[in-house]
């Protein structure tokens, strides 16, 4: 077999990007794009930890004169993930000088399912599977090198990548003991006369410079998010104009609550998300190549070279350990590093049969991995195909359409990431004020109309109590404005107010008001557009949001008192979100609104079971409990509650009450 050429790593290439720009989504995702989007456009600050890269490396796609700003940004990660591709078939061209083996490993990366759904919208992994295959292939330079010189220049290269990594990501760090392993590739050498000696030395400059560029330049990517969030740009996610916010932003204090520690690799589902994740990257044919890659068996007469094999079952294993911490509804995306190796591994199996010397084995081998590209694609196919996915943005305008022209509507956070998108970046809808309840994105409500802030006050009261003296101001007017919620506020409004479901949203009105008519604004929604293309898809957050629709109309037959049309919706929602503990609570939540406890600890208990990291969906649980008269068990809710997040007040307040009650 010929070794791997550059030609080789070309066609991987682009066939990759041919394959992920004819398959990317022509307008905005579900998840965190819009809002990456968003971001990018105004050169603000992203979610934690912020992506200082990627929103520039965004900006500057945006200046693309082509489509419409969401297909730049998936267009990048289109071309990320395929450099990805060429970089991976390089890796394992240099490791084992086999051309089948390098079409293998970057085709199969190609082809695997979480990969190439995060290659074909605008999203942060395709850049950081890139970045940490750049780094592997860096350090292999230096492990090959055989002067000091050149070893030299490349653990260089490899300080400039991981710290242009960390600036992105800062999961690349999980990549760095299989960085070590390879750079240390070769050992001792022995010359023609059989004089052995050390690898050369590594000058001293050449490590300074490495560890300069290594952390000089996540400081500075970083600290520019301060300056950016300083002028105020439209998308401007917690405002970080301190170092001590910056700080918090950029190590995503805000998200450690997902973290289940060390406990979670003593979760069973945590291993079920694993598995099932591997199983449905590519086909069960390449977990057989990638174990004999690994395990470099059967040995072939020349012997495999270990390092690569040691490399790739570290950074597969740092991989699982993180992902395994983690709960939350895309935790694949976590182990994406993992599927890269999965992907790369299965190209060293094929290199290890092509070693053979019998002619069939080395049939087998490359049988085996044109075998697990085509069926891999034909299998992940239609599911990631998402040249007509245009439901995250019909999701957008249906929100943004239910708001009455001149209406104010509060969001929290990443519930109203499309909104964001066509409001800021294709500037829709002026005439609408959103404001974010958490003050994270869109207009900050509490810096605009400042309320003082009782002493001992919780941030739950005050912001209460501020929304509510807001609302009295708007409705009691002269010139009275709509004001929306997207998503119950979290409190029953005053006797003279009345919180209506209005379609997908929630109307403030005077208690006096008449009703609006409970069907008339569905024929106008998309909602089986949403569903059709979220099952299609098979996305989580997809399939969240269309479990929104009939979990709204399902609310508003309760309001209107049909409580059977209201369980048969509610099971549908379930069924859509049944990945999604904020779907699970969410429905527990309006039961126990309506007074009907039963149902809504039913609904709690399946939250806690897919989320059991979910501080509301315990402190949910035990409320309803409580209505129920468990308190033993309301007890127990909230003792899981503090455990997981101790700080919680209101949490602790109503322990020490129902434990000091007769």
């Amino acid at each position: 077999m010929r070794p791997a050429t550059a030609n080789d790593i070309a066609i991987v290439t682009l066939g990759s990007l041919v394959l992920f720009a004819a398959t990317a989504c022509p307008t905005i995702p579900f998840g965190d794009g819009p809002e990456l989007i968003a971001a990018a456009s105004c050169l603000g600050v992203a979610h934690p930890p912020g992506y200082p890269l990627y929103t520039l490396l965004g900006w500057l796609a945006l200046r693309l004169p082509a489509g419409e700003p969401a297909w730049r940004m998936n267009l990048l990660s289109a071309l990320s993930a395929a450099m990805a591709c060429g970089a991976a078939a390089w890796l394992v061209g240099r490791w084992t000088s086999s051309r089948a083996a390098a079409w293998t490993a970057g085709f199969a990366l190609a082809v695997s399912s979480t990969f190439w759904a995060n290659a074909t919208m605008a999203e942060v992994y395709a850049l950081h599977v890139l970045l940490v295959l750049a780094l592997l292939g860096a350090a292999t330079v230096a492990g090959d090198a055989r002067d000091g010189a050149a070893r030299g220049r490349a653990m260089v290269v490899a300080g400039a990548v991981l710290g242009i990594g960390i600036a992105h990501h800062p999961t690349i760090v999980l990549a760095l003991p299989s960085a070590a392993v390879l750079a240390a590739r070769g050992g001792r050498l022995r010359d023609d006369r059989g004089v052995v000696s050390w690898l050369p030395r590594i000058a001293p400059r050449h490590w300074i410079s490495a560890l300069l560029l290594a952390t000089a330049t996540p400081v500075a990517a970083y600290a520019s998010l301060m300056f950016r969030a300083r002028l105020e740009p439209p998308s401007n996610w917690g405002r970080p104009v301190t170092i001590g916010a910056l700080l918090r932003h950029a190590q995503a204090v805000d998200y450690r609550v997902l973290d289940l520690g060390w406990m979670g690799l003593l979760r069973a589902t945590s291993w079920e998300h694993l598995g099932n994740g591997l199983l449905g990257q590519l086909t069960p044919v390449a977990l057989v190549l990638a174990a004999l890659g690994i395990a470099g068996r059967p040995r072939p007469p020349e012997g495999t070279a270990a390092r690569p094999r040691i490399a790739l079952a570290l950074l597969m294993g740092a991989t699982a350990i993180f992902g395994l911490r983690y709960v939350t509804t895309d935790v694949e995306v976590f182990f994406l590093p993992l599927f890269a190796g999965l992907a790369l591994a299965t190209g060293l199996g094929v290199a290890v049969l092509w070693a053979q010397p019998r002619r069939g084995a080395r049939v087998a081998g490359i049988v085996a991995g044109a075998f697990v590209v085509a069926a891999s694609f034909a299998a992940n196919f239609r599911a990631h195909d998402l040249r007509s996915m245009t439901a995250a943005e019909s999701y957008a305008r249906d929100i943004l359409d239910t708001v009455p022209p001149n209406g104010v509507l509060f969001i929290e956070s990443a519930d109203a990431f499309g909104l964001l998108y066509l409001t800021h970046t294709l500037g829709e809808r002026p005439d609408v004020t959103i404001y974010d309840r958490n003050g994270k994105l869109f207009r900050d409500f509490h810096r605009e109309f400042p309320l003082p802030r009782a002493a001992g006050e919780s941030y739950l009261s005050y912001r209460t109590r501020a929304e509510q003296t807001f609302i009295d101001t708007v409705l009691a007017g002269a010139s009275p404005r709509a004001v929306m919620f997207l998503g119950w506020p979290g409190y029953e409004p005053p006797p003279r107010y009345r919180l209506e479901p209005v379609g997908l949203l929630y109307r403030m009105r005077p208690a006096g008001d008449a009703i609006e008519p409970g069907e008339s604004r569905w024929s106008t929604y998309r909602a089986a557009e949403v569903a059709e293309q979220a099952l299609r898809t098979g996305d989580p957050v997809a399939l969240a949001i269309a479990a929104t629709y009939p979990m709204a109309r399902a609310e508003r037959a309760m309001f209107d008192g049909d409580r059977d049309r209201a369980d048969e919706l509610f099971r549908e929602a379930g069924r859509l979100g049944s990945r999604d503990a904020a779907v699970q609570s969410y429905i527990g939540t309006i039961y126990g609104r309506y007074g009907d406890p039963r149902r809504a600890i039913e609904w709690f208990e399946r939250a806690v079971r897919v989320r059991p990291s979910s501080v509301s969906a315990w402190n949910n649980l035990a409320m309803a409990r409580e209505m129920a008269g468990d308190v033993d068990g309301a007890k127990r809710a909230l003792r899981r509650s503090l455990e997981i997040a101790p700080g919680q007040r209101e949490a602790a307040a109503s322990l020490s009450r129902l434990e000091t009650a007769p």
